[in-house]
């Protein structure tokens, strides 16, 4: 009997995307591997079912065993992909009509007709090289290049192939697929797996359209995915799978292959702490940081994930990288780490996926980040380090009170902890650059007010106690001279302003 290809048939054909030139387990000459999509293999690939396109590649994945390629999947797992799309009575008799981009460099989409049903499936593959960067546009760009092209491949197949058209893809590409669904208006059925979100921009200016289609959108993420949380949903619907994870790999978590079981099932339930906790801090994120800080900061972690997510760099490199292209993009993610009011909460969710190992690996990229965002700020760019100016009436006050309470606050700054991030003088920065470290906004609390001033400066209470007892000789000299006294005290009180 003839079955409509589902959810799990979707998974699998966008999982076959993945077979692409730049994956080094199918460019292998020692096992006579060849990718089916390259643009040697391609013309000869169209026209033809899945059943013939790939004969051999399971029995040769195979050999690779539990050796993994650069987006976690073992040879193991792909054997058992391949062979599922090669014999499943669904998959094997699909068609292969066309094909966009060849996966190396920027998109890819491998587009199948469904002779029985005359059904057409668009699939989309995930992040290209040099699409993370796009990837992160979205959080403050209407439309990116890569939904543009997407939604034009996709009016191009319809208009090619008119009937029941079913867009699909993995991460970047399951972006796509919904982008194109609201775009065009001519999908029928959208299935996304681990697709990030949208910004705002995109949300307000398609409103009318997302209403209109979101029903036909359906959102399948692993339970601790760190993509698919990233913005907003549009999502009719959204399923969560059970994530097949081995060992502390940040990266399966966002893995095709950890989708299916040894029987290549999927099995649903609910989100999981790391994916909920990400989904906040994007939240966060998003309702905090002024949209052109967003341009640098989203340029920043574009690049930062593609240097360690398909090149494989270490962390401390990518960090050096990204911060040169994108210079002061570290305090930005640094500072809007540190103002996350449920840090600990994500950090503890590390811990419960990965366990201690996890923990400890995680507290050791905060503290990189820590001293790459540091030593940037040492540098003195002026556009991260802020002078500021504070009201007179709220600081001018040379009380004894005062001063015990100034020197308090030096003495809780030399104790703090390191890895307090909440206590994270860039933290503070990050408030100053934005506009939120402003006197008004501390009228009921001039002390927490003093205190990340101080810590931004580098206050010491030799300073403090300079500054009390100049304005208190200067008191005493000039009590008969009012005038002269008021002058002396203002600036004296100048000085202070400096440091606070």
């Amino acid at each position: 009997m003839i079955m409509a290809v589902d959810a799990r048939d979707l998974a699998v054909l966008t999982h076959l995307t993945y077979l692409d030139p730049g994956n080094s387990f199918i460019n292998d000459k020692d096992l006579g591997l060849d990718s089916p999509w390259s643009s040697k293999n391609i013309n000869n690939s169209i026209g033809k079912p899945l059943s013939k396109i790939l004969i051999g590649y399971d029995s040769s994945l195979k050999r690779k065993g539990d050796d993994s390629d650069a987006g976690r999947t073992t040879g193991s797992e792909w054997a058992r992909s391949v062979s599922n799309a090669r014999t499943d009575p669904d998959l094997k008799r699909l068609i292969l009509v066309d094909a966009m981009g060849n996966g190396t460099t920027g998109s890819m989409a491998l587009t199948f007709r469904d002779p029985t049903t005359g059904a057409t499936y668009v699939i989309f593959k995930g992040t290209g090289e040099g699409e993370w960067e796009d990837n992160l546009a979205g959080t403050h760009e209407m439309d990116t290049d890569g939904q543009r092209e997407a939604a034009d491949y996709v009016r191009r197949i319809h208009e090619k192939y008119p009937g029941k058209l079913v867009v699909a893809g993995h991460s970047k590409g399951g972006n796509k697929a919904m982008y194109s669904t609201v775009a065009t208006g001519v999908v029928d059925e959208c299935y996304s797996f681990d697709g990030q979100g949208f910004g705002r921009n995109f949300l307000d200016f398609y409103k009318k359209e997302i209403e209109r289609y979101r029903n036909r959108i359906h959102a399948y993420n692993l339970d601790n995915d760190f993509v698919s949380p990233l913005m907003q949903s549009i999502a009719g619907d959204i399923h969560y799978v059970k994530g097949n994870r081995i060992g502390m790999d940040f990266g399966k978590l966002h893995s095709l292959a950890a989708f299916f079981d040894k029987d290549m099932k999927i099995s649903e339930t609910e989100q999981g702490v790391i994916g909920k906790e990400i989904g906040r801090f994007t939240d966060h994120v998003l309702n905090t940081v002024s949209d052109e800080n967003m341009v640098r900061l989203s340029g920043y972690i574009g690049v930062l994930a593609s240097l360690m997510l398909s090149k494989g760099m270490s962390f401390t490199d990518a960090i050096a990288e990204a911060e040169r292209r994108y210079p002061g993009g570290t305090v930005l993610l640094v500072a809007a780490l540190s103002t996350y009011d449920r840090l600990d909460e994500f950090m503890a969710a590390i811990g419960r996926v990965f366990g201690p190992t996890g923990s400890r690996t995680a507290g050791s990229a905060m503290k990189a980040l820590q001293i790459a965002a540091n030593t940037y700020i040492a540098s003195g760019k002026k556009n991260v380090s802020v002078d500021f100016y504070a009201g007179s009436q709220d600081v001018r006050d040379f009380s004894e009170e005062t001063e015990r309470k100034l020197l308090g606050i030096i003495d809780d700054i030399d104790g703090e902890k390191w890895w307090d991030v909440t206590k994270w003088d860039v933290g503070y920065r990050f408030e100053n650059w934005t506009g939120h470290l402003t006197i008004g906004n501390y009228r009921n609390d001039m002390q927490q007010y003093w205190r990340k001033q101080m810590d931004i400066k580098g206050t010491k209470a030799e300073d403090i106690k300079s500054i009390f007892s100049k304005a208190r000789e200067r008191e005493k000299q000039y009590a008969a001279e009012v005038r002269r006294q008021a002058e002396a005290i203002r600036n004296a009180a100048g000085q202070l302003d400096a440091i606070l």
